[in-house]
């Protein structure tokens, strides 16, 4: 009796699979170092800036110490944000690489909100941070703090903690949500001694007491008041405005 017998060959495919795998990782090593050698070669061309609308694209560029010729992938970008963020007038900056040559600075910048008139001008933001002057001859249409008072050492970059020039601040920045109109309405805001709010309205000087507390329905009602009996009447019959009480406006006309 012949017994025929099968013969499997033997599998050869482990040993063709391990061999393409060292030509992929051969591949893709080589691919990094060519890589890597492309990327040192490459060197800033050119800095551009975006979100700057009071600094000039200069000062960004030289407070970031980037330069042209400088290797693109060996400058330390962090080291970089950090020197563009010691400008008071920047909040937050962030910086990018474009490939093959660029190096984008993107800033967030502080906008003043009043000139707070003491001793000496100063510009300062909502958040009651002092700030430089302008350069390149920059002007703002805002209106004057009083009523405070600078301690010698508040220099451009220096945080005011006071609660009544925070409030006033608030009422500022309250306004400019409402409508731009409402906040070029307001000409002057001067902290009393005691704390109180006195507002100067652009037209005609009219002062409007604001008191303390409950700045955004003072608000309110002083916009409504204004456009609602003040257009129709005209403002130069109003002596004053007080806002002061609850759920009413009291005004005092000149009689005629």
């Amino acid at each position: 009796m012949t017994v025929a017998t099968e013969h499997t060959p033997r599998n050869k495919r482990p040993v063709l699979n391990i061999g393409i795998m060292i030509v992929l990782a051969l591949a893709v090593l080589g691919a990094v170092v060519v890589a890597n050698s492309w990327k040192k070669g490459l060197v800033v061309k050119d800095i551009s800036t975006r979100g700057n609308k009071i600094l000039t694209s200069s000062e960004i560029v030289s407070t970031a110490g980037i330069e042209k010729g400088q290797k693109l992938y060996s400058m330390n970008l962090d080291a970089a944000r950090k020197r563009v963020e010691s400008n008071p007038y920047v909040l937050t900056a962030s910086l990018v690489r474009d490939v093959p040559g660029r190096v984008t600075i993107v800033v967030q910048e502080r906008v003043p909100i009043a000139l707070l008139h003491a001793d000496r001008h100063v510009l300062i933001d909502s958040a009651g941070i002092i700030l430089p002057e302008v350069k390149e001859g920059k002007v703002f249409d805002l209106p004057f703090l009083t009523g405070v008072t600078l301690s010698p050492d508040c220099k451009p970059g220096t945080t005011i903690h006071s609660a009544p020039v925070r409030e006033a601040l608030s009422l500022l920045s309250g306004a400019q949500r409402v409508s731009d109109d409402l906040f070029h309405r307001i000409s002057e805001v001067h902290v009393a001694s005691d704390g109180e709010l006195l507002c100067y309205t652009s037209e005609s000087g009219v002062p409007v007491m604001f008191g303390q507390g409950s700045i955004p329905e003072k608000l309110a009602k002083f916009d409504s008041f204004w456009k609602q009996e003040v257009d129709r009447e005209g403002v130069q019959t109003l002596q004053y405005v007080d806002l002061r009480f609850e759920d009413q406006v009291v005004a005092r006309w000149n009689q005629q």
